[in-house]
């Protein structure tokens, strides 16, 4: 009926369909907002007021308590009870640890709901994107928080309200999380990184259909809504498709030959196929340890028609056995050995799909390089994420890395 779980210090209560406590009206897994009061029934009574609609009658129940379950106009579940407890403020530490977000298709109009009909106060106002749409929005009801915000995604056609929790995280947990929830039957709905506003974010759908985001806590200075605004602007103009962040990437090892062609899609991907094979067998032939993901490194790029590009591409090995067959990049030898790329300030990016795809993101992330004052250097470098050998080309990864400086201080790339 009834079943408390630890997560964090914070206790998510689950039950099954069916039982006595249950709506009976809903018969596939939901998530119920629950509303501890000292007035349940007239809470319930406002709900009802502004058009929710009353799935189990407000009334004292065997437990003890006197409850009600109510769908409210927008479709959200929520359940109402008093509480033998004294009702205070969830402490901040906790609060923030497994939040409800609750995603509608007209948010604004969910917003005045909860506020006309639970007392909802706004502690975050609504950060919207450029088509106006509210991503999200905080508001706390009798102590504790709740975020909200429009349908976007695979959720935009959804005329009710969907729910998802929210589990904050420490640094470097929410990658291994989402893998434990597909290791354990789950999926992965949106793949863990790092967002525009600065956190690190991805999404995942239980076995049982229920949806969770998993957020690490956000340890470095928040993003200004300036910054946020170009970047909803960028993100919107090419589909959402890519987020960006700053980062001190270390030095990558590349072993491989020095190649020159045109500055294509299909002419690099022509020559990477000619000189990749032997790059590999030579490194394993060196005794190089391997120390990353196979990476490409490009040192020259003329964008002109006809123009060309001058790089190396091959497996990123350890710099300590590297050392006796480092290549000068401006040399004339263009055999296999190692080159370097990174070792410094980087905008990183995640493209996801096929590699002729990869300009695109270019063009994306040299705007949004520009947009926000900085300037780029060569060499631009990709680390493949995974193995096109057994991916499918819609679901290759690819880190984009484009070393950037203060703007006025460097050439660009």
């Amino acid at each position: 009926m009834h079943l408390a779980i630890d997560i964090g210090g914070v206790a998510l209560y689950v039950e099954e369909l069916g039982n006595k406590m249950d709506t009976g009206a809903i018969s596939t897994p939901h998530g119920r907002l629950h509303l501890n009061t000292d007035d349940p029934a007239g809470v319930g009574a406002k709900l009802v007021e502004h058009g929710a609609k009353e799935l189990t009658k407000m009334a004292e129940q065997f437990w003890g308590a006197t409850f009600g379950v109510y769908q409210d106009p927008f479709g959200q579940i929520w359940s109402v009870s008093n509480s033998t407890n004294t009702i205070e403020d969830v402490p901040k530490k906790l609060a923030r640890k497994i939040i409800p977000f609750v995603s509608v298709r007209d948010c604004s109009a969910y917003m005045t709901f909860v506020t006309d009909a639970l007392g909802a106060e706004v502690v975050y106002p609504p950060a919207k994107d450029p088509t106006g749409k509210i991503m999200c929005a905080e508001l706390k009801i009798n102590g504790g928080i709740i975020m909200v915000g429009d349908h976007c995604g695979e959720d935009a056609s959804k005329t009710e309200a969907s729910m998802t929790i929210s589990h904050e995280v420490g640094k470097d947990e929410a990658g291994p999380l989402a893998k434990s929830f597909k290791d354990n039957g789950g999926e992965v709905l949106e793949e863990v990184s790092m967002q525009f506003w600065g956190q690190v974010w991805g999404r995942c759908k239980d076995p049982f259909g229920q949806p969770w985001g998993l957020c690490e806590v956000q340890t470095g200075p928040t993003t200004s809504n300036e910054d946020m605004a170009k970047d909803m602007e960028i993100g919107a103009k090419y589909d959402w498709r890519y987020t960006w962040a700053v980062e001190d990437m270390p030095t990558v090892y590349c072993y491989g030959a020095m190649s020159t062609s045109e500055a294509t899609g299909p002419a690099i991907s022509e020559e990477t196929n000619k000189t990749l094979p032997a790059a590999f067998a030579g490194a394993a032939a060196a005794g190089l340890a391997m120390a990353g993901p196979p990476a490409s490194a490009y040192y020259t790029w003329d964008p002109s028609p006809g123009g060309t590009t001058k790089f190396t591409c091959g497996p990123s090995v350890a710099g300590g056995g590297a050392s006796a067959l480092m290549k000068d990049v401006d040399g004339d030898d263009n055999g296999l050995g190692v080159r370097t790329a990174g070792g410094c300030k980087c905008v990183t990016t995640l493209h996801t799909g096929p590699y002729d795809q990869l300009m695109k993101c270019y063009k994306a992330t040299f705007e949004w390089v520009e947009t926000k004052g900085y300037e780029s250097r060569m060499p631009v470098f990709e680390l493949y994420e995974n193995d096109p050998k057994d991916t499918p080309p819609e679901k290759l990864k690819t880190k984009v890395c484009i070393p950037i400086v203060a703007k006025g201080t460097g050439p660009k790339a």
